[in-house]
């Protein structure tokens, strides 16, 4: 068990210090003979949420740690997307079948998914990002987690200060607005509009930030117009916590000469 554990730590590093906002993880052992013989081979594979791959946000900067796993310690990899979420379940059976251990599940919305799972599977060891467990089902699964709200600050300080300066761009008008739009209103999301707005008010508590949700994160249509929207209300900035949602959203602000923070993975080549 105890050599399970330092595997899974190996390829846990890898995968959060892919994420742009990292607490805290466990230091990672170098897989290495001991005793003269090898350590069991690793299988570590991950289970994208309804975002899957292309996201250009959480999926993929996951996908990026798992890739600098198997770079890093030479383990097999393996990743499957899912379209609904009734593929979460379905996917990690499969996954389980195929001998992976550990299992990386990605986003807040599969974490009844992964109660249910880790406790079915008690050998295979099992990482919920974005999945806080009170109480927790298993001593097979941890939560990944991260201080949304500390980066949403940071960007609101940044847009707080670039709204309230015409001078910095063209594109910034003379109304101290700027606007957040969401995908799921899902604790992780929340944390994002609460930080981006009091690191906003922080600088200047007149600043109007107006939030909309779209209720998904994969409908770039949606993203797109409720960027417009913001736009047209005023918003000379727009912050984005949305997944493929949100790639909808840069579009708007490069079509309606806006400014746009990305979040997640760097979006400046997006």
């Amino acid at each position: 068990m105890k050599s399970t554990w330092v595997k899974f730590a190996a390829v846990a590093l890898s995968v959060v210090l892919a994420m742009s906002m990292v607490t805290a993880c466990q230091p990672a052992a170098q897989d290495q003979q001991q005793g003269g013989e090898q350590q069991p081979e690793v299988k570590a594979a991950m289970v994208t949420d309804v975002g899957g791959l292309g996201d250009k946000s959480f999926n993929d900067l996951s996908n990026q740690g798992l890739e600098r796993a198997k770079a890093d310690f030479g383990i097999e990899t393996r990743v499957l997307e899912s379209k609904e979420p009734t593929d979460y379940e379905s996917n990690i059976d499969q996954l389980v079948n195929a001998g992976y251990n550990p299992i990386f599940a990605v986003g807040f919305l599969m974490q009844d998914t992964v109660s249910k799972v880790a406790t079915a599977y008690p050998e295979v060891t099992f990482g919920g990002i974005d999945q806080f467990f009170d109480p927790n089902p298993a001593k097979n699964v941890v939560g990944l987690n991260f201080k949304e709200q500390e980066a949403a600050y940071l960007a609101g300080v940044l847009a707080a200060l670039l709204t309230t300066d015409t001078q910095f761009d063209p594109r910034i008008n003379d109304d101290k607005k700027i606007g957040f739009v969401g995908g799921l209103e899902i604790p992780p999301v929340q944390r994002f509009q609460a930080g981006f707005i009091q690191g906003a008010k922080s600088v200047d508590p007149d600043i109007e930030v107006v939030s909309v949700y779209t209720g998904s994160f994969t409908d770039q249509q949606k993203g797109k117009e409720a960027a417009t929207n913001l736009i047209e209300q005023g918003c000379d900035i727009v912050f984005a916590a949305a997944g493929q949602t949100g790639l909808g959203s840069i579009k708007s602000a490069q079509e309606n000469n806006a400014l746009f923070i990305g979040v997640d993975a760097d979006q400046f080549e997006t």
